[in-house]
């Protein structure tokens, strides 16, 4: 597929990933631009074919039983009493409707009250 650049130069985007796909990529994982995973030689030890083959059939953990990472739990808060409220900011979606608050405290922490959560737990 071509595209054209901002100094109005065409350029064929597949054309440049299939030159460049075996080379490594950058980042911190050890791949090249197809996504095959390398060695420390930078040979393929995996290819992406094999790796997808190998979590499909990994009979262990099938993908909707695998549980999601803890980082992405909300942190629980909890107020200190000796805490005093700094600051207070409503937020508001596109409608003008009040959807959470943000309390700043005194020693730094914050609190995001979601009210729209909180509505819906309160209705069941």
């Amino acid at each position: 597929m071509n595209h054209k650049t901002i100094g109005g130069r065409i350029v064929n985007m597949e054309a440049l990933q299939k030159q460049y796909e075996t080379i490594k990529a950058v980042g911190n994982v050890p791949m090249n631009a197809r996504g095959d995973r390398l060695n420390e030689n930078g040979d393929v030890k995996y290819t992406v074919a094999e790796m997808t083959t190998a979590q499909l059939n990994d009979p262990e953990t099938p993908p909707e039983s695998r549980q999601m990472s803890k980082s992405m739990d909300k942190p629980k808060t909890t107020k200190k009493a000796s805490s005093k409220i700094v600051n207070k900011k409503s937020i508001t979606d596109s409608d003008n409707n009040v959807v959470s608050e943000e309390i700043e405290y005194d020693d730094g922490s914050i609190e995001v009250v979601d009210f729209i959560n909180k509505l819906d737990m309160d209705e069941k």
